[in-house]
């Protein structure tokens, strides 16, 4: 069954480009809206699968536009905008208002690998229950002190559809000073890495930047895998970046850095799954769990896609499931009892 998609841009020009491209067995529009209001009516009236949002739009902008939708009728949202300047920025800021995924517009117009890139992200999206901010569960309690004494040089974060909003709250709960370094694997479309790093980087009171091969993690340094590469931390926090082909479908692999981590760390990493679709970091946690590593995994029941956190406990079944909203102060925990 085809994915059933809303359109909403103040381009006419943008909105009869899409709706050609997209138009296919795959997915079929419903509608088409100029505004944000517009956008608003036409999700309570046509119940779309999925919507593509433009982030600069008269009337209400493509943010408030999210927000709404999101706390009327929960329905995915893919981003469709330019990767440069200001709207680069409103583009990551869509996905805190709770937007799944980012697109750039093409500079040069769709080819048949930008259709097909974006149809991709659309037809995921649309297999996404989104649903409001809701209480979570619990299912085991935080270890107590103790088992936070062992000291953590790295810890690796893995995260993919709705995770980047989790990922900045992590982030902005970490002390500074902080007596080990992070190393993250987010999937994002190519294109949106610095812009994340830096969106990152503003709410955090640590140094976020893309990962560079060759270079070093510092204790108190955050490093991004960048695009469509592998990232690894060797022996003495060394990063290697590279090009080998996908692991469970993605490059960067979050599996490939965990195990990195478990080979290079043992104990003294820990990994962290958050919300995604698949499997991606499963096996990583899994090797971490097996090297003697403590292994976090967002909570699934509240997670925006639970099926990477689910994954994940099925390989690292001692791995402690924690709500998003404590999952910073679980790594903070580490920064308070590092090197004791």
């Amino acid at each position: 069954m085809s994915a059933r998609l809303l359109i909403v841009d103040d381009s006419p020009l943008i909105r009869s480009v899409l709706r050609t491209v997209l138009a296919g067995p795959e997915i079929t529009v419903v509608g088409e809206a100029a505004d944000g209001l517009q956008a608003q009516a036409l999700v309570k009236q046509l119940a779309p699968d999925v919507v593509t949002m433009d982030v600069v739009m008269p009337m209400m902008s493509g943010l408030e536009t999210i927000e709404r939708i999101m706390s009327e009728r929960p329905t995915p949202i893919v981003v469709v905008a330019d990767v440069h300047g200001d709207t680069e920025k409103l583009a990551m800021e869509a996905l805190d208002r709770g937007a799944v995924a980012l697109f750039p517009k093409p500079t040069g117009g769709f080819d048949a690998h930008s259709r097909d890139e974006l149809t991709r992200a659309i037809t995921r999206a649309a297999r996404i229950t989104v649903r409001p901010p809701a209480r979570t569960r619990q299912h085991r309690r935080l270890p107590t002190a103790p088992a936070f004494r062992a000291h953590v040089d790295v810890v690796g974060i893995v995260g993919s559809t709705g995770s980047p909003r989790t990922l900045r709250a992590i982030l902005s709960a970490l002390p500074s000073p902080l007596p080990y370094g992070i190393a993250i694997v987010q999937h994002t479309t190519r294109g949106f890495t610095q812009a994340l790093a830096s969106w990152l980087d503003e709410s955090s009171r640590l140094d976020v930047r893309v990962a560079r091969d060759g270079s070093r993690i510092e204790p108190g340094q955050i490093v991004v895998a960048p695009d469509d590469a592998h990232l690894e931390i060797a022996h003495g926090g060394k990063i290697r970046i590279r090009g080998d082909g996908p692991v469970d479908g993605h490059r960067p692999s979050g599996t490939v850095l965990l195990r990195s981590l478990a080979q290079t760390y043992g104990p003294r990493a820990s990994g962290v799954v958050l919300s995604g679709m698949g499997r991606d970091g499963a096996e990583g946690a899994g090797a971490l769990e097996r090297a003697g590593a403590m292994v976090f995994v967002e909570d699934p029941d509240s997670a925006v896609v639970g099926g990477m956190p689910r994954e994940a406990l099925k390989a690292a079944p001692s791995a402690v499931v924690v709500p998003a909203s404590q999952l910073g102060d679980a790594l903070a925990r580490f920064g308070r009892a590092g090197g004791a």
